[in-house]
């Protein structure tokens, strides 16, 4: 049997609320091509398994449970079922998330038209944990952008939009240890250009219960601060570097703040410091001009319909 066109990497631990949605937006993508999906359950103590099988049962061939004996963590879990996609082209699913229709067909139209591409993402609606619609994940984007661009604007993709060519995914994902998103879309735009698709083709979960974002805060702030530390910087012009530390920074001082937490960076602050290419009176300038401008993208964002509120990236 001929391996499938795209692999579509589903990571999933207690998610009973939200993996039947998850699970029937994938196969009930049109499209011309064959697809397998890979789900990773990583030893859920819920019905996320038994809604897992029950897809099985109902798409043999195509649903392909991975069913750990023991929770292996979010990290090893994702790596897992990436590894085990055999297709051409890759796709990744968080469980509380789910596509949109067209969202395969268009990725795949896309890349076939930029060669120079190593992956495409898309926008996303932001949804409840009902489903209600809140607004939509970021701004209008570059259809097709360089590490540069990527590293000054903050990690502004959602993940459950991303869909890479298998070749540069095996460079970006000999990650080892820790690693969010941000450090597999860093490591594959330095493989090839990264396209963007301007439409909401995804609905990511905002604020979901499980959400690492969420329950591990403070250690993704300084997972996040890793992806500068280890790129490539033969690639990104210093001023692309200072203003998306701006912008982290200038983010989750805002989020502290507003959630009354007080301000807590010190560590963060003093992590920045010690990058070597580092001015930080410089800095401070790029820090001020950031922090006036996401606060009044902030309280514009108030005033606006709910389905045009702008989310990320927020820290």
């Amino acid at each position: 049997m001929s391996p499938p066109k795209v692999s579509v990497c589903v990571v999933a631990y207690n998610q009973e609320k939200y993996i039947r949605q998850c699970l029937q937006s994938i196969v009930d993508q049109q499209t011309g091509f064959e697809i397998e999906v890979i789900v990773g359950d990583d030893g859920s103590s819920d019905g996320t398994r038994a809604i897992i099988r029950e897809f099985e049962e109902r798409y043999p061939g195509v649903v392909k449970p991975v069913f750990h004996a023991r929770n292996l963590g979010p990290f090893e879990n994702y790596l897992f079922v990436h590894r085990a996609a055999s297709g051409q082209y890759v796709a990744h699913m968080d469980g509380d998330d789910y596509w949109l229709p067209g969202k395969l067909a268009s990725q795949i139209d896309f890349l076939d038209r930029h060669p120079e591409c190593a992956a495409v993402y898309t926008n996303a609606e932001v949804v409840s944990e009902a489903g209600a619609h809140l607004g939509v994940f970021t701004g209008p984007i570059r259809a097709v952008f360089d590490t540069a661009y990527l590293l000054s604007r903050g990690n502004f993709i959602c993940h459950s939009s991303m869909l890479y060519r298998a070749e540069p995914g095996r460079f970006a994902f000999s990650v080892a240890g820790e690693f969010i998103d941000f450090h597999i879309h860093e490591k594959l735009s330095e493989k090839g250009l990264l396209g963007f698709v301007n439409e909401p083709l995804v609905a990511y979960r905002f604020d979901a219960s499980g959400s690492m974002l969420k329950a591990r805060n403070d250690r993704i702030r300084f997972l996040y601060l890793q992806v500068f530390r280890d790129a490539d910087l033969s690639k990104v012009r210093v001023g692309a570097l200072y203003a998306g530390l701006a912008t982290f920074l200038a983010n989750i001082v805002l989020s502290d703040v507003s959630g009354g937490h007080g301000l807590r960076q010190s560590g963060v602050i003093a992590a920045i410091r010690s990058l070597g290419f580092m001015n930080f009176m410089l800095f401070r300038g790029i820090l001020l001009a950031a922090l006036c401008r996401l606060f009044f993208k902030r309280v514009a964002a108030r005033l606006l319909p709910g389905r045009e509120r702008v989310f990320y990236p927020r820290y």
